[in-house]
C-alpha cells in the first residue's frame, strides 16, 4: 500500500487521481455542454447561465488536486528541525518530515500510555497479593497449638485499590484512543482518502449535489493536512511524550516481580511485605503512578482529540466555503 511523501503515493495522485479526476471533469463538461444546448433549445436563460458558470466550477474542483500535490510535497519536504528552529524549544537529534513527525508522536504517546498500564496493573497485582495475605502470631512460641493472634498487615493498602483500579480503566482507555488515533493516520497515509477527490469533483459538478461533493473534498483536505500537521506539532514538545515526574522510573515495575515473591521466606514474618514489591516500604509512592496516568490520558487522548476536532472543524469550514457557488463576474473584477 502506497504511504505518503513515498514515491508510490507521488505515483497513485499524479497517475491514477489524476486520471479519475479528468475523466469525471470530461464527463462534467459533457453535462454542462448538452445543458447549454438544452437551454438553447427551450430558450432558458436559468439553466444557460448555469452551463456558463459551471464550467469554471470544474476547472477550480481539478485545481484542488495540484493544490493539493503541493501542499504535500511541501510538507514532506519541510522538516521538525525547521520548525524547532523558529521556537525556543530544544531541537531534537532526529530531524523527519511534518508526516513522519506525527507518526511519531501518536506510536511515542501510546508507548506512554502502555507503560501506565503496566505500572497500574503491577500496582493492583500486588495489592491483591497484599490484601489476602494474613500470618498468624503464635503464642509462646506455639506451644499451645492454636493459641495465637492472627492479622493481615498489609491489610490498609486495599483502600488504594478503588483509586488504582479507575487509573487502570483511563490508561487503557488512553492507549486505544492512541491505537485509533494512529489506525486514522495510517489509513490517511495509505493514500485511500484521495479517491474522495474524483467523486467530490464529479458530485460538486453537479447543481443538487454541491454541498456534498464539496464535503468529500474537504474531508481530503483536512486529514491530508490539518490532522497531521497539529499532531506533529505536538510531537515537538518533548515533554508530551516523556515522564517528567522526579524520581519514578517506570520501567523498574516489572510484573514478574509479583509471580517470584518467595512467600515461604516471608509467611513467619508478621510485618509487611510491601518492600517484596516497591523495593522500600518507607519511600513506597502513591500520588506519581497516578500522575502518570494522568501524563498517559493528556498525550495520548486529550491532544489527539484536539487535532481531531481541528480537522473535523477545517471540514466544515472548507464545505461550506467550496459548497457555495463561485461568482465568476466578481473574481473577474478582482483580476
Amino acid at each position: 500500500m502506497a504511504m505518503v511523501c513515498s514515491s508510490q503515493f507521488n505515483s497513485l495522485l499524479t497517475g491514477d487521481i489524476a486520471l479519475l479526476a479528468g475523466v469525471v471533469a470530461i464527463a462534467g463538461i459533457m453535462i454542462v455542454i448538452l445543458a447549454y444546448m438544452y437551454s438553447m433549445i427551450i430558450s432558458n436563460p436559468k439553466v444557460s447561465l448555469w452551463a456558463k458558470t459551471e464550467i469554471f466550477q470544474i476547472v477550480a474542483s481539478v485545481a484542488t488536486i495540484f493544490i493539493l500535490g503541493m501542499i504535500i510535497s511541501g510538507f514532506c519536504s519541510l522538516k521538525t528541525s525547521d520548525l524547532t528552529a523558529l521556537t525556543d524549544l530544544p531541537s531534537s537529534s532526529s530531524s523527519v518530515d511534518i508526516y513522519q513527525g506525527a507518526k511519531n508522536y501518536l506510536a511515542n504517546a501510546t508507548a506512554f500510555a502502555h507503560e501506565s498500564v503496566k505500572i497500574n496493573r503491577y500496582y493492583l497485582e500486588a495489592f491483591s497479593n497484599m490484601e489476602l495475605r494474613s500470618v498468624w502470631d503464635c503464642d509462646m512460641g506455639c506451644l499451645f497449638g492454636s493459641s495465637g493472634q492472627g492479622s493481615s498487615p498489609d491489610a490498609g493498602y486495599s483502600s488504594l485499590a478503588s483509586a488504582y483500579n479507575m487509573a487502570l480503566n483511563t490508561s487503557f482507555f488512553a492507549f486505544f484512543s492512541g491505537m485509533n488515533y494512529l489506525f486514522i493516520l495510517e489509513f490517511v497515509y495509505s493514500g485511500l482518502p484521495l479517491f474522495f477527490l474524483p467523486i467530490g469533483i464529479f458530485l460538486r459538478s453537479m447543481p443538487y449535489l454541491r454541498q456534498l461533493g464539496a464535503l468529500l473534498i474537504a474531508v481530503v483536505f483536512s486529514f491530508m493536512l490539518v490532522y497531521p500537521v497539529i499532531l506533529a506539532m505536538f510531537g515537538l514538545v518533548p515533554e508530551f511524550t516523556k515522564s517528567q515526574i522526579s524520581g519514578f522510573d517506570p520501567s523498574s515495575y516489572d510484573e514478574s516481580k509479583v509471580t517470584d515473591v518467595s512467600w515461604d521466606a516471608v509467611i513467619v514474618d508478621s510485618g509487611s511485605i510491601a518492600d517484596e514489591f516497591f523495593e522500600d516500604d518507607t519511600n513506597f509512592k502513591v500520588a506519581e503512578p497516578l500522575a502518570f496516568t494522568g501524563q498517559a490520558f493528556f498525550v495520548a487522548v486529550f491532544l489527539p482529540t484536539i487535532a481531531m476536532l481541528s480537522a473535523l472543524a477545517s471540514t466544515i469550514y472548507l464545505s461550506r466555503m467550496m459548497g457555495q457557488e463561485i461568482d465568476l463576474s466578481r473574481v473577474i473584477q478582482m483580476v
